[in-house]
């Protein structure tokens, strides 16, 4: 019985305007409230060693001490669920073992000489950091090829554990084809998605014919 053929189907987006918060903007804020404040305080008590202020030094400490405190407040509740974001939609991916379509053009694996795939993120995962953390938007993925002698790379999103297997099976196709993929998982070199030791790599490339 014939194997399925599965396709991998996803959106494509633009994510050059894409940026990430500013983490330590009111953290800056709240330490130079304080900093302003503490200054205020040693010139209102270097002053009252001399002559007595017209103007009460204390009003500013305690406003530069309020600002501070709504500073580190904020910075301690802003980044709890920011959206990061997706970028602009610019069409569709389609991926099989045969054939890549990007919008309507359609490229033969046969022409691919190099072929790169970069799994970041699924579409609702939390990345947590110190301050917080954010949602991602799965589209920090990316699909790198050269093909007819132009290097394309594309961004796609993953939008479930599901739609990742779907990846992972559609790799298994293109290795079953001979065409070799750099594969990369959170930033680690994976095949058919799993970190391999050494003899498991040489196992994994005699399998696929590339040894």
């Amino acid at each position: 019985m014939a194997e399925k053929k599965v396709i991998f189907r996803s959106k494509l987006y633009d994510r050059t305007k894409v940026r990430e918060p500013n983490y330590w903007k009111y953290l800056n804020v709240a330490i130079f409230g304080l900093a302003l404040g503490y200054l205020v305080h040693t010139i209102s008590q270097y002053v009252s060693l001399f002559w007595v202020p017209l103007f009460d030094f204390k009003v500013l400490e305690f406003g530069f001490l309020l600002i501070a405190v709504g500073a580190m407040l904020n910075d301690a509740f802003r980044w709890y669920g920011v959206r990061e974001g997706r970028g602009r939609p610019i069409g569709d991916l389609a991926l099989s073992g045969d054939e890549i379509v990007i919008n309507n053009e359609v490229i033969s694996v046969s022409t691919i000489v190099e072929l790169k795939v970069e799994i970041q993120e699924i579409k609702g995962e939390l990345s947590w950091w110190g301050q917080g953390y954010s949602i991602l938007s799965g589209t920090a993925n990316t699909l790198e090829f050269t093909a007819n002698g132009r290097t394309s790379v594309h961004h796609f999103e993953l939008f479930s554990d599901y739609h990742l297997d779907q990846l992972c099976d559609v790799l298994g196709q293109l290795y079953a084809k001979g065409i070799f993929v750099k594969e990369f998982y959170r930033g680690g070199r994976t095949y058919l998605l799993e970190s391999l030791g050494y003899d498991e790599i040489q196992a994994f490339k005699r399998k696929y014919g590339f040894s």
